[in-house]
């Protein structure tokens, strides 16, 4: 994973150095854009891969001179290690590491029936590469990443999900509606389920359907009492306030 997640990055590096050369103002512009949220990211993984190395150095040191109860305390100083090496390279979002926390197969699934090993590891080159894309505020890029992934793992609820919020930012309504239907019908997880039920509910309200995102609001908060989200959206929806703000993830969408 963070193997391919780094080659994705190099070649949107060399793709921002092919182009900038010839680019006008603008198109100039979102380049300055995208290498200032790469470069965030580069010192957050520097940064954290700096305690990594303090950490696997003061290990070291301890299994160099072997304490007495070397074995057992090794393994346990390992452990944390290992778990930051193992997530060292950042997740696509807050929103998108709930997604993936929660994500499942599709009951049906199986080895049998579902894509051969070959698809999904294909699938999950595309789901890493949309993800690189999504962090970088590419969507149309991180749509067909996702899409491709959703076509060679159709059960796969986390690329479903990050193509559904993909097209949401996309503003591509009625794809993203598709989407977060199937993962509705489909998700066991109440939060995953929540988290669909209040992506409709945004849809509908930026649609003017009042009364059908109301009634998705609230079964979001039945599914899931803890996702204050919708409990928002729902307050929102009823306050008559003016201009409505939606919230979906870190996101705000806006309708009159």
């Amino acid at each position: 994973m963070v193997r391919q997640w780094f080659k994705v990055m190099n070649d949107m590096l060399d793709e921002m150095l092919t182009r900038y050369p010839a680019a006008d103002a603008a198109q100039r512009g979102l380049i300055e854009a995208q290498l200032s949220k790469i470069q965030d990211m580069s010192d957050m993984i520097v940064d954290g891969w700096l305690q990594v190395e303090e950490k696997l150095a003061r290990l070291r040191e301890m299994t160099s001179f072997g304490e007495a109860d070397g074995g057992k305390q090794t393994l346990a100083a390992a452990a944390p290690i290992l778990g930051e090496i193992g997530h060292a390279a950042p997740a696509a979002s807050a929103e998108a590491g709930h997604v993936l926390g929660t994500a499942e197969p599709s009951p049906s699934a199986s080895a049998e029936t579902g894509p051969s090993q070959a698809a999904r590891e294909e699938a999950e080159r595309h789901l890493t590469a949309g993800q690189g894309y999504y962090d970088l505020a590419m969507y149309k890029d991180a749509a067909a990443s996702f899409s491709r992934a959703v076509e060679l793992c159709p059960e796969s609820l986390a690329a479903r999900m990050f193509l559904a919020m993909s097209y949401m930012h996309l503003r591509e309504w009625e794809n993203a509606e598709r989407h977060f239907l199937f993962i509705v019908r489909t998700a066991s997880q109440p939060k995953l389920k929540a988290l669909g039920l209040n992506a409709l509910g945004c849809i509908q309200a930026v649609t003017a359907n009042l009364e059908q995102a109301v009634q998705y609001f609230k079964q979001a908060c039945e599914a899931d009492p803890a996702f204050t989200g919708a409990a928002r959206n729902l307050a929102n929806c009823r306050s008559n306030a003016g201009p409505l703000t939606l919230y979906f993830g870190n996101s705000e969408f806006g309708c009159t």
